[in-house]
């Protein structure tokens, strides 16, 4: 099974919906959660979702825990359906399209470890201001603008 692999009824608390996942030589972009994709997975408390995740079945979470969070960006489907079901959603950027471009403005969460959304390439000054519990940012490789202090 790929280390990105999800079963129904898992218990594990937490896990990270990757932006993209290696099939092969191809590197398809997560998108959608399909039809119980989390159902029954009562232990599963944090999940993040990328803001390529545009899609996300009414059932996709069904019999969740009752202190699961969705962690994502503002603005995003990942938040629209939390809000619609009920279930607790924290932002974790704020996220804004320029002229070709996605700048990212500000970083809210409070983890170790982050890696930057991968249509990010720009990152606004002060964006990780009062971060104390930040200590690694992966960084896509489209990123060519890194504001002052950032």
């Amino acid at each position: 099974m790929p280390p990105w692999a999800w079963t129904a009824g898992n218990t594990e608390a937490s896990y990270r919906i990757p932006s993209s996942c290696r099939i092969s030589k191809a590197q398809p972009s997560v998108s959608r959660i399909e039809k119980q994709a989390f159902a029954l997975c009562s232990g599963l408390r944090y999940l993040f979702l990328s803001n390529r995740v545009n899609q996300i079945a009414e059932d996709a979470f069904e019999k969740h825990s009752s202190s699961l969070v969705i962690y994502g960006m503002h603005h995003s489907e990942a938040a629209d359906y939390a809000e619609a079901h009920n279930i607790r959603f924290e932002p974790m950027f704020a996220l804004a399209a320029g002229a070709g471009f996605q700048v990212l403005h500000k970083y809210y969460g409070v983890f170790r470890e982050i890696s930057i959304p991968p249509d990010v390439n720009v990152i606004s000054a002060h964006a990780f201001e009062d971060c104390k519990s930040l200590h690694v940012i992966v960084l896509p490789s489209g990123v060519g603008e890194i504001g002052a202090e950032a």
